[in-house]
């Protein structure tokens, strides 16, 4: 499992080495990872919701097939957002 979350934060920080913000959140009480982007567009202005390009999460207590059809659905999009197919 320690493998798998590593690849997940290694993702979003080749996403960010390339200009691209990628939250990555770790909830160890109850295993859970979320992973997200906000439109670039989005200023942060105080008030106002921004647009989430994708936001995942997983538990890493699920089973094996629903771990890696979100950990595939993760790489998918970090890659399509480095690829600039969300912009």
């Amino acid at each position: 499992m320690k493998e798998r979350v590593l690849k997940i934060l290694n993702l979003c920080l080749m996403a960010k080495s390339m200009g691209h913000n990628v939250w990555f959140n770790y909830a160890p009480h109850i295993q859970e990872i979320e992973v997200y982007a906000f439109d670039s567009k989005y200023g942060f202005e105080p008030d106002e919701e921004p647009d989430r390009l994708f936001r995942y999460s997983v538990y890493l207590k699920d089973n094996e097939k629903s771990i890696n059809n979100t950990i595939e659905n993760i790489e998918s999009a970090i890659q399509k957002l480095i690829d600039g197919e969300f912009e």
